[in-house]
């Protein structure tokens, strides 16, 4: 059942993933400067390592995918109910 469940994490993690990433080209602006603001939005990730080391690995896994969910459904709603200029700096503050 764990092997089950943790297939099903990954899916879902590298869906999001790679469908947020190659949504960088429909951004407005340069398609260069999305790539390296969406390339930078991902240093963090390195604090999430250096925090699993600590923690211990389920918690900070349950953690970020708890947080990629919340993100990736505020961004949804909100680009589906709202009209804001700044999409583009809330599509990389939520990825």
């Amino acid at each position: 059942m764990v092997l089950i469940l943790t297939y099903c994490f990954r899916f879902v993690s590298g869906l999001g993933y790679y469908g947020l990433s190659y949504n960088v080209g429909n951004l407005t602006g340069d398609v260069y400067v999305n790539n390296a603001l969406i390339s930078a939005a991902e240093l963090p990730v390195f604090l999430f390592i250096l925090l699993s080391k600590t923690t211990g690995r389920r918690k900070t896994c349950i953690s970020v995918l708890f947080i990629g969910a919340v993100s990736l459904v505020a961004c949804a709603v909100m680009n589906a109910y709202l009209d804001l200029d700044g999409k583009q700096a809330l599509f990389i503050i939520m990825k």
